[in-house]
């Protein structure tokens, strides 16, 4: 009875740590596609501003604020 506590126990912890590093492991690749998408739109943007488009239609389009725009 004794080792069946103790493997109990033990398949409690180690579905904790999994539960944490699986949750980790979503929040840093919901972070790394944001960053993705967010950096896909700026490399837009840069385009868009080497092709002389107005920065009035390039903040419609990608969402950035002028300032954004201005800086890239």
């Amino acid at each position: 009875m004794e080792q069946y506590e103790q493997y109990k126990k033990s398949l409690v912890q180690y579905l904790e740590v999994k539960n944490v590093f699986d949750t980790a492991f979503e929040e840093g690749e919901k972070s790394g596609i944001e960053k993705g998408i967010e950096k896909g739109i700026e490399k837009v943007a840069k385009a868009l501003k080497e092709q002389n488009i107005a920065i009035e239609i390039i903040a419609e389009s990608t969402g950035l604020s002028y300032e954004a725009i201005q800086r890239i």
